[in-house]
């Protein structure tokens, strides 16, 4: 069995001390991570390589109370943060259970790329200051870096849904269970639906048409694959995708209303307006 690695156990420690975590938490937390070979070698090695100068993961949190999020990833602090009652509930039946290691996989992610986000968050910037600057106006055209950096936020979603997918996959395997979309819906149960078609009349449960799963139902970072979380997920309506504290966002208004706050900044700035 693969063996979380000293820095590992060093956050799990530090997570179970924190006010309300209980021992019951922590062993749905543990059971979701090392359910998974290749969760607990993902979790290792981001660990691993995060520097202290450019924090990836540095922390295992808990979410505020209220907070609809089930995990989020906190790139400014470094900082997992997870939901208490997901972590709980991964005590009571498998599917619970499934549904925490997909959105740790998921969230680990997001701090795997965490860097490369900064980066692209600093060009958008920079880029949003230079037409500020140069360009005739107003209006001013900011659609350009707007969009650029909307697309790396696609490609860090849909990185992070198949990081999660297949980390349900490995978990299967390693349970001596067969990883087939009838496996996968009843290990990974709601986090499946943006991937996989259930008929509830007849329990089929087939892959959505625009994927293109490997033998292994496995999901590879493609074209094909990318179009298709962006279609099933990323850009889910407010109403399904039910993000933010009223559950009134999606995330195109995640994502757009912090470049709209820079461009606001920016144009008062430089512009005085």
């Amino acid at each position: 069995m693969n063996k979380l690695s000293p820095k590992a156990e060093s956050l799990l420690t530090a997570l179970a001390s924190q006010p309300g975590v209980t021992q019951q938490h922590m062993d749905g937390l543990r059971d979701a991570i090392i359910s998974s070979p290749a969760l607990v070698d993902l979790f290792n090695d981001t660990l691993a390589n995060s520097s202290g100068s450019e924090p990836e993961l540095t922390a295992l949190g808990v979410m505020s109370p209220g907070d609809n999020y089930g995990a989020k990833y906190d790139p400014n602090s470094g900082t997992l943060n997870l939901n208490l009652q997901s972590m709980l509930s991964a005590t009571i039946d498998t599917q619970n259970s499934g549904n925490l290691s997909f959105l740790f996989a998921h969230e680990l992610e997001h701090a795997r790329n965490a860097v490369a986000m900064k980066e692209h968050w600093g060009t958008f910037y920079q880029d949003v200051r230079s037409i500020a600057a140069t360009a005739a106006g107003p209006p001013r055209d900011y659609s350009a870096p707007a969009e650029a950096y909307l697309a790396h936020t696609r490609q860090d979603e849909a990185r992070a849904q198949i990081r999660g997918l297949n980390i349900l996959a490995d978990r299967l395997q390693a349970e001596g269970k067969p990883v087939n979309e009838v496996e996968l819906h009843t290990l990974g149960g709601v986090r499946t639906e943006n991937f996989l078609d259930h008929n509830k009349s007849t329990g089929a449960v087939n892959w959505k048409k625009e994927y293109s799963p490997n033998l292994d139902n496995t999901l590879t970072m493609d074209a094909s694959n990318h179009a298709a979380i962006d279609i099933h997920y990323y850009y889910k309506p407010p109403e399904i995708a039910q993000m933010g504290p009223s559950r009134h966002s999606d995330n195109s208004n995640h994502y757009g209303s912090a470049i709209l706050q820079i461009v606001v900044d920016v144009e008062r700035d430089i512009n005085g307006a």
